[in-house]
């Protein structure tokens, strides 16, 4: 998943903290947007996104790394 990130450009969404680890010391992949809600629902989660997304987009866009928590939008890198 990472090397197809990163030739491709692609942001990786993960709740995988082994990601973050993979970022800071593979820099790979390409971005990533970290989920950490905790257990929550399919339904709450899209709903999250759904509310945050333009947030999350302009984010994302400026940096390699955000995290996404129930409460808070985090940059991370």
């Amino acid at each position: 998943m990472n090397e197809i990130s990163i030739k491709q450009k692609r942001v990786v969404i993960s709740k995988d903290l082994d990601f973050i680890e993979s970022l800071l010391i593979s820099n790979k992949p390409y971005k990533l947007i970290y989920v950490s809600t905790g257990n929550i629902t399919n339904k709450e989660l899209l709903e999250l996104f759904s509310k945050n997304i333009e947030n999350i987009v302009e984010l994302i866009r400026q940096n390699r790394l955000i995290e996404l928590t129930d409460k808070n939008i985090i940059v991370r890198l």
